[in-house]
């Protein structure tokens, strides 16, 4: 594609029949326009980007007319069948398929052109600028339905991703020799996890663990690994460098009643089991019969033992106000504790979560509060130490921090001129949001 392209000027209108060839070229021309072709890269500098940035504000009237005139072309495309080709070699098989695929690209590119989340299957390549260099972390997008919101990677994993990228704390965790374990949950394509251990070359200490609930989440996280070239055994000898990534189905609600029911055991010395609450809200979209399609490998255990995992990840995992406690529940039940009684330079693990300011959401923003309350003063006494945890330790909110990003689910910009030569940003509706580090504490 030309520098120069413009679609206005540039498609050849339809009326004139053009050729396949033509036709062809400009479907090419708009796919590279709206960065679909082959696989898009969005970059993501370290710092966060003002919004009078240019690929944050709004289309001027020029762009809107340009997009106007892209979904009409295509649309009349697929519309038309470019049935004038059909008649001129009706007889030529060959040709009429390459027609026929000429009309779906059309079509997906329609698709596209009405936002991420009413497009196909793509795949893409995440770029995050680092003080080291670039780290870039492969995903492949799929299809978002009713029921599996997780085939997309949400505005708020990226986010987190470029801070953990710049956290001196966490990179130099990644970067020692000991062993680092690291357990994302509801981890849709696995964005962070995968940008973790892509991180540093040296690989062999860590340990990753992607869990989500839905089968197609599950699968796609592993074609995701593949991608990333992280799907070799560790105890395979291929390469000393290589991490241990699994996929797991992790459902929260299960860990959150097995220990409801454990606390009533201890308090009641009662020998029942408390059966499971049932589900009756948002916070369960797993669709019922759906228990065929899980691999055995996926229920396996999680193979990180109790209070033993260093890293939690919940990005976006918070969409009804039952999650918090639940995920609460997940955190007691891994995260490590630090080591001795606390007092030391050993802080034990930390959770890291991310979840968008949305209106509709102030129940569930409010949830993960009350689930995670703020220490009543600062975790470290006037002299620097920290009380002793005890056996009474709790889960307290550490830090809070607001930041400011695009979902990249609206409709696309057009990359037209001198911008389709420059990086890509992430785009969409520019939101705020919030990210919590969470850690043990003593109980006042």
């Amino acid at each position: 594609m030309e520098s120069s392209f413009l679609p206005s000027r540039d498609l050849c209108p339809l009326k004139q029949e053009p050729s396949l060839a033509q036709t062809q070229a400009g479907l090419t021309n708009i796919a590279k326009a709206l960065g679909v072709e082959p696989e898009p890269e969005i970059f993501y500098p370290a710092s966060e980007r003002d919004e009078d940035d240019d690929a944050s504000t709004p289309e001027d009237a020029g762009d809107e007319f340009e997009m106007r005139h892209v979904r009409s072309w295509l649309t009349r495309v697929v519309a038309s069948d470019l049935d004038w080709l059909y008649h001129q070699h009706d007889e030529d098989a060959n040709f009429q398929a390459s027609r026929e695929a000429a009309v779906t690209r059309a079509a997906e590119l329609l698709a596209v052109c009405a936002g991420k989340s009413a497009s196909g299957q793509s795949q893409v390549r995440y770029c995050f600028e680092t003080p080291s260099g670039l780290i870039s972390v492969r995903s492949r997008e799929t299809t978002m339905s009713q029921d599996a919101l997780g085939g997309r990677t949400w505005g708020a994993a990226p986010l987190l991703i470029r801070h953990l990228l710049q956290d001196t704390t966490t990179m130099t965790q990644l970067a020692s020799s000991s062993p680092v374990r690291i357990l994302e949950l509801g981890a849709g394509t696995g964005l962070v996890g995968l940008a973790l251990v892509l991180a540093v070359q040296d690989r062999s200490h860590l340990h990753l663990i992607l869990t989500d609930h839905h089968p197609t989440v599950l699968s796609n996280l592993e074609v995701n690994i593949s991608l990333n070239a992280l799907d070799s055994p560790l105890d395979s000898g291929s390469s000393n460098s290589a991490a241990k990534v699994q996929v797991r189905r992790l459902d929260w609600q299960v860990i959150h009643d097995a220990r409801l029911a454990g606390s009533r055991t201890e308090k009641s010395s009662a020998t029942s089991k408390v059966s499971p609450v049932a589900y009756s809200s948002k916070a369960q979209t797993l669709p019922e019969g759906s228990e065929s399609a899980l691999e055995p490998r996926w229920l396996e255990e999680i193979g990180f033992e109790n209070n033993s995992v260093d890293i939690i990840i919940a990005a976006e995992c918070v969409y009804d106000p039952l999650h918090p406690v639940w995920v609460r529940s997940v955190a007691e039940k891994y995260l490590r504790k630090p080591e001795g009684d606390g007092e030391g330079q050993d802080r034990g693990g930390v959770m890291h979560m991310i979840t968008a300011n949305r209106r509709t959401h102030n129940a569930e923003m409010n949830a993960i509060y009350e689930a995670f309350p703020s220490p009543p003063s600062s975790l470290e006494d006037a002299q620097g130490k920290r009380p002793r945890l005890g056996a009474e330790a709790r889960l307290v909110m550490d830090k809070v921090e607001q930041v400011s990003g695009y979902d990249d689910f609206g409709p696309p910009r057009l990359r037209l001129g001198a911008e389709a030569n420059g990086p890509r940003l992430m785009s969409g509706t520019r939101h705020t949001y919030r990210r919590f580090e969470v850690r043990w504490a003593a109980r006042p």
